[in-house]
């Protein structure tokens, strides 16, 4: 990806950037018992809020294999009873869905996913 960021603020800033992302893998050759692959490109963009160079949220949106829509929000920007999680959750192919939580107090997190 390429881009560029722009101040909000003393601290803040935005960025947006415009790429490119594998979409998938497929097989090109296998003569000689040898596999030759490659990948599909499709293209990428985000949006990317930081406050003094540590990431808070991203919103990226994209062709690639297992992900189309990609939202992270990072510790710091919500708070719940004194505890900031960090929050994921993204779209796939056909509506695939995948959302998240962890804690910065514990190390684990918990996800939830959904076929469809």
């Amino acid at each position: 990806m390429l881009g560029l960021s722009f101040k909000t603020n003393d601290e803040e800033a935005v960025s947006f950037g415009l790429g490119v992302s594998s979409k998938r893998v497929y097989t090109v050759d296998t003569r000689n018992g040898s596999v030759t692959k490659s990948i599909v490109v499709g293209p990428m963009e985000g949006v990317y809020w930081d406050r003094n160079n540590s990431l808070l949220a991203s919103f990226v949106v994209c062709e690639r294999f297992n992900e189309i829509i990609l939202l992270n929000i990072y510790p710091r920007i919500l708070k719940i009873f004194s505890v900031s999680p960090e929050i994921f959750a993204s779209i796939g192919e056909r509506g695939k869905c995948t959302f998240g939580m962890t804690l910065s107090v514990f190390p684990l997190g918990i996800c939830g996913y959904h076929p469809r």
